[in-house]
């Protein structure tokens, strides 16, 4: 009966108040961060040793016939100067403060508050978000010197593999709910709990994924079929997953809100 409120209140809340609009501004804001970071990732990587391996971290948050696009940015850029390196690294920062700000503007819209008057954690937050990102990239690293190790024992090399592939699922699956209960917590005008905020952000990569695989299944076997142009259906369906994942973060934080709504209205009731 709780979950049936709650998801009643949350699709009543996305046709009254709105959330389409502000969808549709965190999509676009998303949109040109990606671009620059993409741009930006493109001009680093041939410093990269292990190049192939982060090419395929960033090729996993695309559906599949957005991948041709990136790749072809990625290759395109490789060879900029260093003065163009720091420029499109601040671009990076600007566009991500600005993305978290429109993100902010959306979450105080349904929250039903203001934003805040001056936001300095939207532009603190490219350092905080480039420390978990090297912070995985340590622990995968980690996992790989440790698999090498392991493989001069061949008697126990079997069972340490297929633990530590768990441990590396799920690591990965543990990656996006964290970073988005971060974004969640940092962003939000008002005050979170984290037990829900990280619920709430597991349930959402958990519908994410799947939904993301049929994302891919349709593109590629009707929308490619019907239109002429295929970097355009690229572009088109690259837009039309960020603008789903923008419905789904802004759904969430409502999820969020109303549960810990409940939450407090049955915290009365047990003091009554």
């Amino acid at each position: 009966m709780i979950v049936f409120k709650l998801l009643w209140g949350i699709l009543k809340d996305f046709f009254q108040r709105g959330y389409t609009y502000h969808a549709s501004a965190v999509a676009f804001s998303a949109f040109l961060t990606l671009n620059t970071a993409v741009v930006f990732l493109g001009t680093i990587l041939k410093y990269v040793p292990n190049k192939s391996a982060l090419e395929s971290k960033i090729y996993e948050v695309f559906p599949n016939i957005s991948r041709e696009i990136v790749d072809t940015v990625v290759k395109s850029v490789e060879n900029l100067s260093v003065e163009t390196q720091i420029v499109t690294l601040f671009l990076v920062v600007f566009f991500i403060g600005n993305f978290l700000r429109t993100l902010e503007i959306a979450f105080a819209h349904i929250a039903e508050t203001k934003p805040r008057t001056i936001p300095w954690i939207n532009y603190l937050f490219p350092i905080i978000f480039g420390f978990l990102i090297l912070f995985y990239g340590f622990i995968d690293v980690i996992f790989g010197i440790f698999l090498k190790v392991f493989g001069h024992f061949s008697l126990i090399y079997p069972v340490v593999v297929k633990l530590f592939l768990k441990l590396k699922l799920l690591v990965d699956y543990l990656v996006f709910p964290l970073g988005l209960s971060v974004v969640y917590l940092l962003i939000s005008p008002v005050r979170l709990t984290l037990r829900i905020t990280f619920a709430v952000s597991f349930i959402l990569t958990l519908l994410l994924n799947p939904l993301k695989e049929v994302f891919t299944w349709y593109s590629t076997h009707f929308l490619l079929k019907n239109l002429v142009l295929t970097p355009f259906a690229g572009i088109l369906i690259f837009l039309i997953w960020i603008y789903t994942v923008s419905v789904f973060i802004l759904l969430g934080y409502r999820a969020i809100l109303l549960a810990q709504n409940g939450k407090k209205g049955e915290n009365l009731k047990r003091l009554a």
